[in-house]
């Protein structure tokens, strides 16, 4: 399991309260839910963070690309990243957009 570099968070999680969400992942909150993107995919997939006390996903190739404060938080923070791949390639390849973010050194975090 790993980061994306250009984390996205819901509009709940404060600014100054990234570093505490990130450390609760760890200890599974049952509020938080994780955007990913599994290896075998070019879709974004969430879950709760409380899953990932196994070790199954501890363990997985995944990349977590966002953290959101409850299940409505999460389908927002997913229609984000579909529009901002939508204005920016002006298509919906989510896995080609974020790799294309991580590459092109003066994207902006907000398009």
């Amino acid at each position: 399991m790993k980061y994306y570099k250009y984390l996205y968070f819901s509009k709940d999680i404060k600014e100054k309260t990234k570093f505490r969400i990130k450390k609760e992942l760890h200890h599974c909150s049952p509020f938080l839910y994780i955007l990913y993107m599994p290896v075998d995919s070019d879709n974004l997939e969430f879950m709760n963070a409380g899953f990932l006390k196994f070790s199954y996903y501890r363990k997985s190739k995944m990349t977590i690309v966002g953290i959101a404060q409850g299940k409505d938080e999460a389908y927002d923070l997913v229609l984000q990243i579909i529009n901002e791949s939508m204005r920016y390639t002006g298509k919906v390849n989510i896995k080609e957009y974020l790799s294309l973010k991580v590459k092109t050194k003066n994207f902006s975090n907000e398009v």
